[in-house]
């Protein structure tokens, strides 16, 4: 994992992991558990450069690194095999420096899914300009377009699960969410998600967002907000230009990338990743990674 010009913070990590959903998570052994407030778990090493800023510790099983002779800024402490800081940085660290043979692989548990058999099958779902779709009961469009205000999801009755062979967004697309109960939202094919807004300010319990992909890569881009959970299978997984995330991310990539001004709050469970958090990219939570 490496750390290059970004900021994690653990403030909300012990709240944000409680509202995990299926995803499993192991922390760090009763010894650090209950004595760290650990921002980062990674199952390799950790490598800080540049002006990288983690709020919490770091809990390595094999190495941490940090370079170079500037800002770089670790509230809490360094837990690892092996940890080498530079000779700049290293009077910062003393006191807060555990070096540990006996640390071991930890981190989250992706939690794998398969896109739901629903027998309301609907070819092709639209609303039009200034109009409002609204869908109360489980539903799989084969083709699924939003333009502007346009999807709105009634939870009143019960739990409500959507899927989508195909997703196209017009103008900056909104998807609320109305009643109590949960959501359940899945796409089949995902390359890009962009000017598209999901639950706004409601609450992230009650929605998580499923994405698989033919292709290699899914990429949350630019306009984008989710006040929810969201899972995702593909090989690279990609945050950037700002998109927010309030809630948990998981996904089974083998390289997560969060950049420019993206913010995701909540636990980020990428426990096969090699991670890179460069820009002003930001985690208000905890990061599980490799």
């Amino acid at each position: 994992m490496k750390i290059n010009r970004k900021w994690i913070s653990a403030a909300c990590a012990a709240a944000m992991a409680a509202a995990a959903g299926p995803g499993a998570f192991a922390y760090a052994p009763a010894d650090y558990a209950g004595k760290y407030d650990l921002a980062v778990i990674a199952r390799g090493e950790v490598e800080i450069d540049g002006s990288g800023r983690v709020e919490g510790s770091i809990y390595a099983a094999d190495s941490i690194e940090i370079s170079g002779s500037g800002s770089n800024d670790v509230t809490g402490t360094l837990i690892a095999k092996e940890i080498e800081i530079h000779k700049n940085n290293r009077p910062a660290y003393e006191g807060r420096i555990v070096v540990d043979e006996e640390t071991e692989e930890l981190g989250c548990e992706y939690p794998e899914f398969d896109i739901p058999d629903i027998e309301n099958e609907v070819k092709s779902g639209q609303n039009e300009w200034n109009s409002i779709l609204t869908v109360s009961e489980d539903t799989y469009f084969k083709k699924l377009t939003i333009n502007g205000d346009g999807l709105v999801i009634d939870t009143a009755a019960g739990d409500v699960t959507i899927a989508a062979g195909e997703l196209k967004t017009s103008g900056d697309a909104v998807i609320r969410v109305i009643g109590n109960n949960r959501v359940n939202f899945y796409l089949e094919e995902t390359k890009k998600l962009d000017n598209l807004f999901i639950n706004q300010n409601g609450d992230p319990d009650q929605f998580s967002l499923y994405l698989k992909s033919d292709h290699d890569k899914i990429s949350i881009s630019g306009q984008v907000q989710i006040f929810g959970s969201v899972y995702a299978d593909a090989e690279e997984l990609d945050v950037s230009g700002g998109a927010e995330i309030v809630g948990n991310v998981y996904s089974n990539a083998e390289k997560f990338s969060l950049t420019g001004s993206s913010v995701i709050t909540g636990t980020v469970c990428v426990p096969e990743a090699e991670t890179k958090i460069a820009g002003s990219g930001k985690i208000v939570g905890q990061l599980h990674t490799d």
